[in-house]
């Protein structure tokens, strides 16, 4: 009887001790803890990016939260190794991180310096990348490196087109090197006529000056601010004279689009105009969208040309 009542206490107390341990959970370790929280910087990185994993990776960011979320409650059970995981956790993390970096759009810095170079100088295109595996300039630069420089020496104003690709798409940038022409030879001395003739005055000739803009902006670019001081050197000299300023875009864009564009590449060269002392009823303005292009829109610098405004006088 004495070993029955012994072995019942014996059951109790182990059924005791297993239900005790089946219930109860334990902390994280320092070393669980430092792999959650480099985990978690991994997921918060992609997240936090231009184009984030919700974009870019968002199964991906979802299997990875749930694969940290598992582990840290795997860490807690007193029965269970958490160290696979956590290994698991870390490579959903690696391949969600990984997506969205290459999922990033190129940024790129171009510029050339001078701008404004005579005939026979050079000038020095610059540029930086992020995010590109291709670059290349056009006007038979050919390919480049993702970050650098190149000397050019063009004879008459030319337009350089950088494109940058990467994994998350291509980008273009303009950098213009404008060539001022030669001043003109003086004209030769005029003749002393015998006779004393009726001086008729010159007929005054057609004004056009023209304007570009880079792509989907209507700010004045400081290369064409010598263009614009022409119309107000004529208009000045002129005071009786009044022009008319039309603006255009290239054929990319919806024509709503398109047509608020070059109204507004219109305006800013009102805007200029104005500021120079010109009245403003001296002026008047329109845009024409795509319109009467000048240039080839399949082509990079048929668009370019096509982004222009055109100053005309009104007679």
């Amino acid at each position: 009887m004495r070993n029955r009542h012994l072995m019942l206490l014996v059951s109790i107390l182990l059924a005791t001790f297993l239900v005790a341990g089946c219930g109860s959970t334990r902390s994280l370790t320092k070393g669980e803890t430092d792999q959650s929280n480099a985990i978690s910087m991994k997921i918060a990185e992609a997240e936090g990016m231009e184009k984030g994993a919700k974009i870019c990776a968002p199964k991906e960011l979802a299997a990875a939260k749930a694969n940290l979320d598992g582990a840290r409650h795997e860490a807690t059970e007193n029965w269970e190794t958490a160290q696979p995981y956590f290994v698991t956790a870390d490579q959903s993390a690696d391949v969600v991180l990984a997506k969205t970096k290459a999922c990033q759009p190129p940024v790129v810095k171009y510029s050339a310096d001078p701008a404004t170079i005579t005939a026979g100088q050079c000038s020095t295109l610059t540029w930086s990348s992020r995010n590109v595996q291709k670059a290349e300039i056009d006007q038979d630069v050919g390919a480049v490196a993702a970050s650098g420089s190149k000397q050019v020496c063009p004879t008459q104003t030319t337009a350089y087109i950088l494109t940058a690709t990467g994994t998350g798409g291509t980008v273009s940038e303009t950098a213009t090197v404008t060539v001022k022409a030669p001043p003109p030879p003086p004209p030769p001395p005029k003749a002393v006529a015998p006779v004393v003739a009726p001086v008729v005055a010159p007929k005054r000739a057609d004004v056009t000056l023209r304007v570009n803009f880079d792509t989907n902006k209507y700010t004045i670019r400081p290369v064409d601010l010598a263009e614009l001081q022409k119309a107000t050197e004529f208009l000045k000299q002129h005071p009786d004279a009044k022009i008319h300023v039309v603006g255009y875009t290239d054929s990319r864009g919806s024509a709503k689009h398109n047509q608020k564009l070059s109204e507004n590449r219109a305006e800013s060269v009102k805007k200029y105009l104005v500021g120079e002392a010109i009245a403003p009823e001296k002026i008047t303005s329109e845009g024409k969208g795509a319109a009467d292009p000048v240039g080839d829109n399949k082509t990079k610098e048929g668009q370019f040309l096509n982004r222009r405004v055109e100053i005309r006088e009104v007679k």
